[in-house]
């Protein structure tokens, strides 16, 4: 009923329709399929990564909800990727999980695995990604001799998810089947001879099982802490 509510009305349809436009062409881009949407997961699911041993008498069950899990099927393996959607600016850095700030990302894959790896018992669930991704319609600078389909190309590069990669080669070109130079979904470049770029966000196999372990280490410090009464604002 006000101009202001007209405006807010209008600008949240057109930062629906643009997510909307983003993801579909960033599935259309991989092998990926999504999952599952709002997966929730609990120490009621029979979990492990849902409940942590605190000490002999008490226990700390988690209750999550993934926004989205993606997957990818083989004759051998369920790749598994996680989606989380913010509207700040998030990021995923490695310092803050070392620091417990951000544990989001990996407790939510630990779960994912679990969850894939009972569904498809005959197959081995790998890590795929971590990835936030931005509900935002972004501003570009453009000279204004652009072409239509160079501003959707723009605005792709500029909603990709952004967070960690399995730095497999079969992994990367099932997320992004026609990556040349800088990728516009996911934060990954190769070279011209097919080398990663600087400036890919990437970790192995190997990395983000210690991440994994890392994770449920640093929530089971957190739950004793918590239980003793240990609240101070640290480490910032």
């Amino acid at each position: 009923d006000t101009k202001k509510s007209q405006f807010m009305i209008g600008q949240m349809k057109r930062v629906y329709h643009r997510t909307i436009e983003t993801l579909r062409e960033q599935v259309k881009r991989g092998k990926f399929r999504p999952e599952g949407y709002e997966l929730v997961f609990s120490a009621a699911n029979h979990l492990d990564a849902a409940q942590f041993v605190l000490n002999e008498e008490e226990r700390m069950h988690l209750r999550g909800r993934i926004d989205r899990m993606d997957t990818y099927t083989t004759n051998e393996k369920v790749y598994v990727k996680i989606i989380d959607y913010k509207t700040g600016n998030t990021s995923f850095q490695l310092l803050n999980l070392y620091h417990g700030l951000q544990l989001q990302l990996v407790v939510y894959l630990n779960a994912a695995l679990e969850v894939t790896a009972k569904k498809y018992p005959q197959k081995t669930a790998v890590p795929a990604g971590i990835f936030y991704y931005h509900v935002e319609d972004p501003l570009l600078e453009l000279s204004g001799d652009e072409d239509p389909d160079e501003i959707r190309k723009q605005l792709l590069k500029e909603l990709k998810v952004n967070g960690l990669v399995n730095s497999r080669e079969e992994i990367i070109k099932s997320m992004d089947r026609f990556l040349q130079g800088t990728s516009s979904v996911i934060p990954v470049s190769v070279n011209k001879d097919g080398s990663l770029g600087k400036a890919s966000r990437t970790a192995s196999t190997k990395q983000f099982a210690a991440m994994s372990a890392y994770a449920g280490k640093k929530m089971q410090e957190l739950g004793s802490e918590i239980l003793k009464g240990k609240a101070e604002r640290l480490p910032y």
